[in-house]
């Protein structure tokens, strides 16, 4: 796992604005992610993946980050012809070419969506 401190946050968002972090967490496997766990549970701190939807301030954020942007358990799969198995570090277009690649309906909209789909979750996007 890498652990930054004092990095400029505009680096981690499509609109390239920020202050700077107090640190950084880049889980790189599942046990890195498991490491965290205890951070995960504080109240501010925040989990962010391309960051398409996000800005920070100029003043920076003061609570810790965790970034899924080197963590590369990345995976779509079928599972007995009825579900898809979707990591939430998977661009939203990946998912939706995956799904016209095999024939699934219904995801189109996914493609014109920046971000992730643990974003798009978090976020409901897509919805108005």
């Amino acid at each position: 796992m890498i652990i930054q401190k004092n990095i400029a946050l505009k680096s981690f968002t499509t609109i390239r604005i920020g202050g700077n972090s107090n640190k950084i967490y880049f889980p790189e496997s599942l046990k890195d992610i498991s490491r965290l766990k205890k951070i995960l549970l504080l109240p501010k701190t925040l989990v962010i993946g391309k960051g398409s939807n996000i800005a920070f301030s100029d003043n920076g954020y003061k609570s810790d980050i965790i970034s899924l942007s080197k963590y590369h358990n990345r995976h779509i799969s079928i599972i007995d012809n009825k579900y898809i198995s979707v990591s939430a570090s998977i661009s939203c277009a990946r998912l939706a070419k995956f799904c016209h690649k095999n024939s699934i309906a219904g995801f189109e909209f996914l493609h014109g969506i920046p971000g992730t789909i643990g974003g798009a979750l978090a976020m409901n996007a897509g919805a108005f």
